[in-house]
């Protein structure tokens, strides 16, 4: 598979005619999810790019760099120490 992943996300090989991330988007569209935050590496730009806003998929998202959410979530776990 490093073959195919070294040029495109794993998220983004296609499985059945779409990419492997669309029947994840698919099935929390059928759980009636309305809007999803996906954390994308700094090297995974192309999953955001092929997410979009979600306006095509009937859906809100928020794309956001794992080191950025790496970062809110250990002051989000300090700060429980503090509350």
């Amino acid at each position: 598979m490093d073959l195919f992943t070294n040029a495109i996300p794993k998220e983004l090989l296609p499985v059945r005619e779409k990419a492997e991330i669309g029947h994840v988007v698919d099935a929390m569209k059928l759980a009636e999810v309305e809007e999803i935050a996906v954390a994308v590496n700094s090297h995974k730009h192309d999953i955001s790019d092929y997410l979009g806003s979600g306006k095509r998929f009937g859906l809100k998202f928020t794309c956001t760099a794992q080191d950025e959410l790496e970062k809110v979530l250990s002051r989000l776990k300090l700060s429980e120490y503090i509350i």
